[in-house]
Parts: C-alpha cells; sequence; structure tokens
C-alpha cells in the first residue's frame, strides 16, 4: 500500500491491507524450516491436535513364494498440540484519512515477516529445549531403543557430540554417527549427513568449508582431500538459534524420518471480503473492527474511540519428532 494511494473508505482500506499483506507472504524467500525437514500437518478447525506415528516395523522386500505376505502396521505416537498466537493494530480513523500515516502501510509486510518468524523460532526453541521425547528420555540423548516394543534390539546415540569444532575431520565423525544408525529391524538405515543447521555465529565457519569451489584440490600429507566437503551437503542458516556454540547435523535422506514435527490450524469459519470484512482463509485468520464495531463506537468505558483495527490470529506449534535424522554438534567440550 502506497503512502498516496489510501482508499477514502475505511471498509477498503481494510481490504487493501489484506491484499498487502498476502502479496508480502507470497513474495518471502524460502524458509530454513521446510519440509525437507519437518513434517507439517494442518488440522481442521474441529481439530485439536495432530498426531504424528513412530514406525515400530520397517519395510524390506523379501523373495516371493506364492500369495503376497504383509506386515502388520504398529507404531507409537506422538501428539502437537497447536498454541494460539496474534499481534494487531489499530488507528484513528481521521488519522488513517489523512496525511498522519503512522506507518500503517508498512504493517502489512510486517505481518508477514512475523507470521513466518514465528514458526522458525518455534522450531529453533524446540531443538535447543531437548524436551523429553515420544520415548521417556530427553530428545538428544545416548540410549535410544532402535524399537520401543522389542528392547533387546541395540540402542542409537544421537545425544551432543562435543568439541565438534567447524572442520573437515569433524565433519567426517559426524557422518560416521548417522551411518551407524538403525531401523526396528535392526538393520542399517543408509542415513547419510546431508547439512547443517547452524547459528548465525557459526554459518560463515561452515560455509566455508561446504560450499562449492573452483579452486585446484590440495592434499594434506595424510592423503586426505581438506575440500571433500564442499559442494555436497547444505549450509542454512537460523538466525532463532540463540546458542552460539551449537550447530545441528541433520540426515534427509531417508523421507520417512525427519527431525521436527508442526502443527497448523486453518483459521475457523470465513468473513466475506465484498463486505470489507476479510480473511486469507488458510491457517492465519484475519480479525477486523471496523467503523461498525465496538471498539470505534464505545471505545472503553463506553467513550467512542473513533479507531479501527486489524489483526492477525495463528494458531501454530513446533516440536522435535525423530532422533534419527539429526545430531546436535557443540563445538565445546563437554
Amino acid at each position: 500500500m502506497g503512502a498516496h494511494n489510501l482508499p477514502s473508505e475505511i471498509e477498503d482500506t481494510m481490504v487493501s491491507f489484506e491484499t498487502d499483506f498476502l502479496t508480502s507472504l507470497q513474495s518471502m524467500p524460502p524458509s530454513w524450516l521446510d519440509p525437507s525437514i519437518c513434517s507439517f500437518k494442518t488440522l481442521g478447525p474441529a481439530h485439536e491436535k495432530a498426531r504424528f506415528p513412530v514406525p515400530v516395523t520397517a519395510a524390506e522386500y523379501r523373495s516371493m513364494t506364492g500369495t503376497a505376505e504383509y506386515r502388520q502396521l504398529m507404531a507409537k505416537f506422538f501428539d502437537v498440540d497447536y498454541a494460539e498466537w496474534q499481534d494487531g493494530v489499530t488507528a484513528k480513523v481521521t488519522s488513517l484519512m489523512s496525511t498522519d500515516w503512522l506507518g500503517w502501510d508498512q504493517q502489512p509486510a510486517a505481518f508477514a515477516v512475523a507470521a513466518r518468524t514465528l514458526e522458525e523460532k518455534r522450531a529453533a526453541l524446540a531443538l535447543e529445549a531437548n524436551a523429553t521425547s515420544w520415548d521417556g528420555v530427553a530428545f538428544f540423548h545416548t540410549q535410544h531403543l532402535i524399537n520401543v516394543l522389542n528392547p533387546a534390539l541395540l540402542e542409537y546415540n544421537n545425544n551432543t557430540m562435543y568439541s565438534m569444532t567447524v572442520s573437515p575431520a569433524n565433519f567426517d565423525a559426524i557422518n560416521d554417527r548417522f551411518m551407524g544408525f538403525r531401523a526396528p529391524n535392526g538393520e542399517n538405515m543408509g542415513l547419510e549427513l546431508a547439512g547443517f543447521l547452524a547459528p548465525s555465529a557459526l554459518w560463515t565457519s561452515i560455509d566455508n568449508i561446504v560450499r562449492p569451489r573452483g579452486a585446484t584440490v590440495t592434499t594434506e600429507s595424510s592423503g586426505t582431500d581438506p575440500t571433500r566437503w564442499s559442494g555436497r551437503i547444505w549450509n542454512r542458516r537460523v538466525p532463532q538459534l540463540t546458542v552460539a556454540t551449537d550447530y545441528y547435523a541433520i540426515a534427509t535422506n531417508r523421507p520417512d524420518v525427519k527431525p521436527l514435527a508442526a502443527c497448523r490450524k486453518l483459521a475457523p469459519g470465513g468473513i466475506d471480503m465484498a463486505t470489507g470484512r476479510v480473511s486469507t482463509g488458510g491457517e492465519i485468520e484475519t480479525i477486523i473492527d471496523d467503523m461498525s464495531s465496538e471498539l470505534y463506537k464505545h471505545g472503553s468505558g463506553g467513550i467512542p474511540s473513533g479507531s479501527v483495527a486489524i489483526g492477525k490470529r495463528k494458531r501454530f506449534e513446533a516440536r522435535t519428532a525423530h532422533h534419527l535424522a539429526i545430531i546436535r554438534c557443540r563445538t565445546a567440550a563437554s
């Protein structure tokens, strides 16, 4: 919305606000939190939580003899409850109808950025919290059961790897850890290091190792190629991470195993845009207090406020999911 073309009718002002919000939301660059590392589920208005399965049987093709054989699907589950988040702005009608803009025209883009960063903040917080996982121990732990229904099988360790300063040799060690992870049937899952989620303080150091290079390869005295990780894995900066010494190694070559899970809930109902009361639909609900509202007519204590308002409500939460797909790496010693 430009600073010189505010519609003269306040209802049109609200519609224009919504249009600008949608344009800003659709034009934002890709998020580090995408479906390659997070399982997203969107609930209908009547549902209160998302349920994610944790398989305890493993897919495996066997030699076929006669009739087909089937595996009984069995799983444990963990739930993700959504939380409600809201922001809004209000302004005097007289201000909106004059040149006293108060930054109103900047708010649609600001709301779009806030909607994106809310999801990223919640996911980053889930990683750093290291809360109790679905198997009863901390998400990053030394003793996760390969199969919760068969404790006799091996355990695996996705606990923090300490003294993992950023170096090709330590990336080798992280990859070795991934390559040892096994499925519920005890067989190797074939996981490999695919990339890193890094705080701002470590992103450049990692990028100096993994970004593609065109220079001539040199070798160390041991014969190891110091550029062996160049161009092989990705590196995503996560500005919402607060611990500057920790970064997270991710394996994504198994699409059935992802380190994060998230729940979005659709906005209830819809508001007819033709009336000036608008809603984006999807998971972001628009809240309108226009010139027909109690806010405008009566304000606080029965005194007319002369103000209108527009807000956004979003229902979202993220949490950690599968231990197999992520390892926390700490540059400091234990």
